[in-house]
């Protein structure tokens, strides 16, 4: 009868071990790195489209109030914000980031909005899934990685171990991308304008329209 309750006491210690201890210990030494490396050339390239657009929008608060487009690539690839501007009399910025941030950019575009903008939402279509702000695809778990432990902090303990294990595949698949000094070319810089339109895939558009 002893060995049994041995047994059972030894089960329930590595059982608990199991569902409770070793998650926090995982997340304890992988939250260290979040932050401290950039994991993607996507993630530093969508790092560098938002703080273009916020650098963009402290210039435009200066002049008043503006009108922000806020979605994902639909709106960052396919808009003419000068274009809108010139229709509208009003400075417009183009806040379109990736569809698969889901509600994350509504919390992002509420540093560079203030009192009497107009804010427009061709929403993506996954924002309508009930479930959008929980799912993490590679896009957006690559930038959270790479640039944001506050909101990594945020998060529930599976999500946080999920980030920690892609975080963990991804170093040992991509060595070299986490060590390079420049993710973000110049020639990738010029094609964001100063609106935050993304006016590289122009001739691209254009060879598809005589298709």
């Amino acid at each position: 009868m002893k060995e049994y309750k041995k047994f059972f006491i030894k089960t329930l210690i590595i059982f608990l071990v199991s569902i409770v201890i070793l998650p926090l210990v995982i997340i304890t030494i992988g939250g260290h790195f979040i932050a401290k490396h950039v994991y993607s050339k996507g993630s530093a390239h969508i790092n560098y489209w938002i703080e273009t657009k916020n650098n963009h929008a402290k210039e435009l608060n200066k002049k008043g109030n503006k009108i922000v487009f806020l979605s994902g690539s639909n709106m960052h690839y396919g808009f003419n914000s000068k274009y809108a501007s010139e229709q509208t009399g009003l400075p417009v910025l183009n806040y379109g980031v990736h569809a698969d941030f889901g509600t994350y950019i509504f919390e992002k575009v509420k540093d560079i909005l203030k009192d009497g903008d107009i804010v427009v939402m061709p929403l993506e279509y996954n924002y309508y899934q009930e479930d959008s702000d929980k799912n993490l695809p590679s896009p957006f778990a690559e930038y959270i990685i790479s640039y944001d432990k506050e909101y990594f902090n945020k998060l529930s303990v599976m999500q946080k171990m999920n980030l920690v294990f892609y975080m963990a595949q991804y170093y040992v698949t991509h060595p070299n991308v986490i060590h390079e000094k420049e993710l973000v070319s110049k020639e990738y810089k010029a094609q964001l304008n100063n609106f935050g339109d993304f006016i590289g895939n122009t001739e691209t558009t254009e060879n598809y329209a005589k298709t």
